[in-house]
This record gives C-alpha cells, sequence and structure tokens, in this order.
C-alpha cells in the first residue's frame, strides 16, 4: 500500500519541505494509522490490550515484556515534568504533536526536538540495561 501510495503521489513530493526518506515514512505512518481504524471499525474489540497476541502467549515471553514496559515507563518519568507529560500524552494517549505543543505552549519544532532527545535517551537507558543483564 505505501508503495503504491508513493507511487500515484509521487508528485506531491516536495524536497523544500522533507526528505524523500522523510515523505515516505510520513506516508507509511497515515497508512499503518488508517490500517488500524480500519481494523478496529470491523471488530468488536474496544481495547489493543483484548487481542490475544501469540508472539506474547508463552509465559517467560510475557513476563519479560511486562518488565520491559515497567522498566520503561520508570524511564519516561526520570525524563522531567514536562517531557514525560509530552511522551505519555502522545505515545500513550496518542495525541496529535500539534495538540500537545499547543497546550504546552511549545512550538511543534520543539516538541519534536523533546519527543527525539527522550527516544534517544530511552534507546540509551535500555541498551544499557540489557548490556547490565548479559553480564
Amino acid at each position: 500500500d505505501v508503495f503504491t501510495a508513493v507511487w500515484y503521489n509521487i508528485k506531491t513530493y516536495d524536497n523544500e519541505k522533507a526528505s524523500f526518506k522523510s515523505w515516505i515514512i510520513a506516508i507509511s505512518k497515515y497508512k499503518a494509522i488508517d490500517y488500524r481504524k480500519k481494523l478496529m471499525k470491523n471488530s468488536n474489540i474496544e481495547n489493543i490490550n483484548d487481542y490475544n497476541i501469540t508472539a506474547l502467549n508463552e509465559t517467560e515471553e510475557y513476563i519479560l515484556a511486562a518488565e520491559n514496559k515497567d522498566e520503561i515507563i520508570k524511564i519516561i518519568k526520570e525524563l522531567g515534568k514536562v517531557d514525560c507529560e509530552i511522551f505519555i500524552r502522545r505515545y500513550f494517549l496518542e495525541e496529535s504533536i500539534e495538540n500537545i505543543a499547543r497546550s504546552l505552549g511549545l512550538t511543534r519544532q520543539a516538541v519534536d526536538n523533546r519527543l527525539w532527545r527522550g527516544r534517544k535517551r530511552l534507546k540509551e537507558k535500555m541498551i544499557s540495561k540489557v548490556k547490565k543483564e548479559r553480564i
């Protein structure tokens, strides 16, 4: 679907607004959102946690996933009050960046930068945690 969308909409691409890579990523993101909305619309399940995820059926894998989720939430809380709020609103409540920026009195670019730095810190801390566990 993404490649078809790129093929049919290539004339709308503007290299002054974004790189080609970013443009394709944006198309992919919106295709995924559309797919998820379609899936949720055609389903009686109202909560994503109600889905039976076969990869997590094994008890050990499920426990590890829960521990990782708890660790991620702990790290997010360490980011600071504003960054923590931005992360929760963006990734848990799926609020748009524009709404977050408007409600916090920040620019969209400032919110994007805080998300980028937060993801970077999150990744560093998770890598550090994995390395410690291997020792």
